[in-house]
């Protein structure tokens, strides 16, 4: 067992022993929940952001050089949680505010039209760049909900090759689609 380092009088840091860990993380939450409390000033994204830090203090421990500085390093974490908070809580404020609506839910409903039209733009863009064959097979199953067997008649092959080429429609696709996405 190697030897715990020590941050000051009360806390011990082994990365390897889940007693210490736990301990270290109750501590930690006790002592920064109000300090983002006051910050974020609301209890749920205050809850979220504090979750936040103490997953990353715990992936950042064992790299911990300074365990007497554990203090402001973790104050330091903290504020960067608190600041990427904000920083998404405007990304959605700026967005919300571009959609049309009176009230939230309204522009809640709107918005999740408008992410449902732009993925279906890039959808149909992706399914017009796949070769015709591939259109068809795709078109056929998932939007004429057709089954193999009528596929494999209007396409001339059967059953099974039906399903290896919608297999290889959806790879493609599925390709297509994340590098629209990338």
């Amino acid at each position: 067992m190697k030897p715990c380092r020590t941050v000051d009088q009360s806390i011990r840091i082994d990365p390897d022993d889940r007693n210490e860990l736990d301990r270290l993380a109750a501590d930690a939450q006790q002592r920064l929940h109000p300090f983002i409390g006051a910050a974020v000033r609301d209890h749920h994204a205050a809850e979220d952001v504090l979750q936040e830090t103490l997953l990353t203090m715990l992936e950042g421990l064992p790299g911990l050089r300074r365990p007497e500085r554990f203090w402001p390093w973790m104050y330091r974490i903290a504020s960067n949680k608190v600041r990427d908070h904000f920083r998404r809580q405007r990304r959605y404020n700026t967005l919300m505010h571009d959609v049309p609506g009176d009230t939230i839910e309204e522009r809640a409903g709107a918005l999740e039209k408008m992410i449902a039209a732009e993925w279906t733009d890039q959808l149909s863009h992706a399914i017009d760049e796949m070769d015709a064959r591939q259109q068809q097979i795709i078109r056929l199953r998932c939007f004429e909900q057709m089954s193999y067997a009528s596929i494999a008649s209007q396409t001339r092959t059967s059953p099974a090759r039906a399903r290896i080429n919608l297999h290889r429609a959806k790879t493609v696709l599925k390709k297509r689609l994340h590098a629209l996405s990338a």
